[in-house]
């Protein structure tokens, strides 16, 4: 039997390419394009989260945020699915390619599988590619809802004040009960991040609920 070698040059014409290559290229493009966009978009987050401050309250603006967040990670998670779905395409294009030289030769396997290997890499790395984005998202979500939380603890120390500067002017409290009312919502925003650090290890497990009261004691922030 007339050995049959089964090659695609890396420059062929869609007609020639194996079934659904065309698509899974024409998926990898489109996704580049839908990153390249999404990274424009979030480039001046800090402005923009201005500006959505501006114009709702605190917890309207960090719903907002969130939701913004949530569709961009929702976006890339997606495209990483479909990346490994077409991964899996490529994977059956290789093994069907074996398959059938194994049934038409009996000599040793000589497939070229050139074409789907330079198309295998392109979306592995595009995937990791994705993946990192997706670490960076997640950073940049938790810093802005870290200065999120402080923006609310600053108001909430001023809305505060307020309120016990006018209890010390009408006497219903004196300089000694408003300077230590005051104090916890000041320590607050003097030591926020060691108080969001208490937070995070407690949340975590590794201190308990005594050993994050004693700590926020000490640092003048009762419970």
């Amino acid at each position: 039997m007339e050995d049959k070698i089964y090659t695609v040059t890396t420059e062929i014409s869609a007609s020639q390419l194996p079934a659904g290559m065309k698509e899974i290229l024409d998926k990898k493009s489109a996704q580049e394009r839908s990153v390249q966009d999404f990274q424009a978009r979030r480039r001046g987050k800090m402005s923009f989260l201005s500006n959505i401050l501006s114009g709702f309250s605190n917890g309207d603006a960090n719903k907002d945020i969130d939701n913004r967040n949530e569709i961009g990670q929702k976006s890339i998670k997606n495209e990483i699915e479909k990346i490994d779905n077409d991964l899996k395409k490529i994977f059956l294009v290789i093994g069907e390619r074996y398959a059938q030289y194994l049934l038409a030769n009996s000599t040793k396997p000589v497939v070229d599988i050139s074409d789907v290997l330079e198309t295998l890499k392109s979306n592995a790395s595009r995937k990791k590619a994705l993946e990192e984005k997706l670490k960076e998202l997640a950073r940049l979500e938790a810093i802005q809802k870290l200065e999120t939380e402080r923006d609310s603890c600053e108001q909430e120390y001023k809305q505060q004040k307020i309120k016990l500067d006018k209890a010390l002017a009408m006497e219903i409290i004196d300089k000694a009960e408003y300077e230590q009312r005051l104090a916890k919502y000041k320590n607050m925003v003097l030591h926020f991040d060691e108080v969001k650090q208490i937070e995070k290890e407690f949340a975590s497990g590794l201190i308990d609920d005594h050993e994050k009261k004693v700590r926020l004691f000490e640092l003048g922030i009762p419970s």
